[in-house]
């Protein structure tokens, strides 16, 4: 593993596994990764694989889907399931949208098949979420469009952003954050009203708002975009750059000498994970994965670290405590209740809650051991839903519960 520095960040490799060939995008619900990419070494095989948001093994749960296979452009996940799109992957090798169970059990669903013109999504370059619904950027006309997770209702957002068919497609990326979905798009060198720029619009919905508008093309081009901390995260070759969501010129964050060709990039807990593609344009792979830690960064792009503001995070779990709705954590690494280990990870939300503080707070309110263990059961259901948990994790926290003293936990 290697540990460096790099400005204010601290950046770690924590997956170099072998068989990561050609990553192009990564995702996460909090407990795992989920990367996704093409294999040139292998026409028509492109993986999906999920490591351990610590680091670690990557394990593949997919390979290979539809008839025409590219790769997977962009994933999202929802509950217990991962999405992805594929740009070429149709019929007449053009978009699909696929849905699996993200523990690798299968089936691979096509929940969407875009076939030529006339379709809403033609050439699907990204995807992303908001936990309820999946959004879509597309290399065609720069189209934005939101769905069901079951592939219903798609709606385009905003008008197509530039001219052309297929003779002017190129690559835009999509990210969301609080209601609001940010468009990377890289721009095309033969016509001056597709430059590259980064715009925005309400996930409901609106007019496109442009928040950064680059003077010139550039070959290079962005391989991902995040947001989070209210701020853009862009990658660039060997670079991640950084602009405030309310527009500006995108700076340098990070620049490493073991950074390759930098792809899709996301956000969790204050921290960036990144999906580097190897020798990209030579030799493909080795794909590795890179946590860059934002503890010290300069969040609100003002050229001052945030320690050197006075930011406090009293409890250590990377949250400033002005955003941080649990003061001081328990950040055990699992569930324990009443010394019973569950063995269940005890993930830290993003408003910086772990689940033990929520356990902790049924305790709290609890007027008898009855009512801990509803609190219980209702908090293991909410996380099972939304996949941060399995069905035998959720039994055996609530089997705790009930075997627990709750003036002991």
């Amino acid at each position: 593993m290697f540990v460096g520095q790099a400005g204010a960040q601290t950046v770690t490799l924590i997956s170099a596994d072998a068989d990561l060939v050609d990553v192009l995008a990564v995702t996460t619900d909090g407990t795992h990764l989920y990367v996704g990419g093409s294999d040139s070494d292998v026409p028509s095989q492109p993986r999906i694989w999920r490591i351990p948001i610590g680091g670690g093994a990557a394990t593949r749960l997919y390979t290979g889907w539809g008839l025409n296979t590219c790769c997977a452009a962009g994933l999202a996940v929802v509950g217990n399931d991962v999405f992805w799109i594929d740009p070429n992957s149709g019929p007449v090798t053009d978009t699909e949208i696929f849905r699996a169970p993200k523990d690798g059990s299968g089936p691979i669903t096509p929940m969407y098949t875009g076939i030529l013109e006339g379709q809403p999504i033609v050439d699907g370059s990204d995807l992303t979420t908001d936990g309820g619904k999946l959004y879509t950027a597309d290399f065609v006309q720069g189209r934005v469009h939101s769905l069901n997770t079951d592939g219903s209702a798609i709606t385009q957002l905003g008008p197509n952003r530039y001219g052309g068919f297929f003779d002017r497609e190129h690559r835009n990326l999509i990210a969301e954050d609080v209601g609001i979905l940010y468009i990377g798009d890289l721009g095309h060198p033969s016509f001056g009203d597709s430059p590259p720029r980064v715009q925005s619009i309400p996930s409901a919905g609106g007019a496109f708002t442009t928040l950064f508008l680059g003077p010139t093309y550039t070959s290079r081009g962005w391989g991902g975009l995040a947001v989070g901390n209210n701020t853009i995260f862009l990658t660039e070759g060997n670079n991640i750059l950084q602009m405030p969501v309310t527009g500006g010129t995108p700076t340098l964050l990070v620049s490493d000498p073991q950074f390759k060709t930098l792809q899709g990039i996301t956000f969790f807990n204050n921290a960036l994970y990144v999906a580097d593609n190897g020798n990209f344009d030579t030799t493909n792979g080795p794909g590795k994965i890179w946590k860059v830690d934002l503890d010290d960064a300069d969040d609100d792009d003002k050229g001052v670290d945030d320690d050197d503001r006075g930011v406090d995070d009293d409890d250590g779990d990377g949250i400033p405590d002005d955003e941080d709705a649990c003061l001081d954590s328990i950040l055990d690494e699992n569930i324990v209740i009443d010394g019973f280990d569950t063995g269940v990870e005890n993930v830290i939300f993003e408003d910086g809650c772990t689940m033990m503080d929520l356990i902790g707070e049924c305790a709290a309110s609890a007027t008898n051991h009855g009512s801990f263990v509803r609190c219980v059961a209702h908090l293991t259901n909410e996380w099972k839903t939304s996949g941060l948990i399995s069905r035998k994790e959720k039994g055996r926290i609530q089997r705790c519960a009930a075997h627990a003293d709750k003036s002991n936990t």
